[in-house]
């Protein structure tokens, strides 16, 4: 099809011009308050060195947008092991649970959950948002995770989240 129509602009006299633009890009500042005010309280965080990084002790895999719709698990990242005693053990994660935020900041893939795992050192405690399945559907639920150490991740090191 002919698809000229969605991206050209008026071109006839640049006053013309001035009097749309921007115009598409307009958002009510009382919608992105909210956002603004999470933003600026949010509290920075620096990246910690290996050594002392913690370690939720899990295994996972992406649940992708087309996989979520397809199956009807939610977008995240799906626990595929728990190791016993692992951080992730002792506040109650159990395989099959999909993680979709860590301290309030949106994960979607196991890069972006390690990503955010670098800023967190052994035995800090952070929150996890987690999608469980309760009969056919999904609920979600907040828990919080003290961090452990590296000795406590399943064996086999692929696939391995928190570094």
């Amino acid at each position: 099809g002919d698809h000229r129509d969605l991206h050209s602009f008026p071109t006839r006299r640049s006053s013309d011009l001035a009097s749309i633009e921007g115009m598409g890009f307009a958002i009510p500042v009382s919608q992105a308050l909210d956002k603004i005010n999470e933003l600026m309280n949010r509290e920075t965080r620096k990246k910690v060195d290996e050594d002392n990084r913690g370690y939720l002790g899990i295994s996972g895999y992406t649940v992708s947008e087309s996989e979520s719709e397809t199956y009807g698990v939610p977008v995240g990242v799906l626990i595929t092991e728990v190791s016993e005693g692992s951080a992730a053990d002792k506040a109650g994660l159990q395989t099959r649970d999909v993680v979709t935020a860590i301290a309030g900041i949106q994960v979607s893939t196991m890069d972006e959950l390690k990503e955010q795992l670098e800023y967190y050192a052994v035995g800090d405690e952070v929150e996890l948002t987690i999608s469980y399945q309760s009969d056919r559907d999904y609920e979600e639920k907040t828990v919080t995770v003290k961090l452990g150490s590296s000795d406590t991740l399943p064996k086999e090191k692929s696939d391995i989240i928190g570094r």
